[in-house]
């Protein structure tokens, strides 16, 4: 597996043959007075999938 160059975050790794995109997990919270009454669920499910990512296909730098 190969990550962006120089150890840096690109749009696109390498894994095996293929070229996939990066994710990224963006999550709103309760704070500066917005509501988002489910974010702690919607944080919890983020990192769940990063977990599986990370077994799945370790860094390896």
């Amino acid at each position: 597996m190969q990550f962006g160059s120089s150890n840096t975050y690109g749009p696109k790794v390498k894994i095996g043959d293929e070229m996939c995109a990066q994710l990224m997990f963006v999550i709103g919270t309760d704070g500066s007075g917005l509501y988002h009454p489910n974010w702690r669920q919607n944080l919890n499910f983020a990192i769940k999938v990063q977990e599986k990512a990370n077994e799945m296909y370790p860094r390896t730098f």
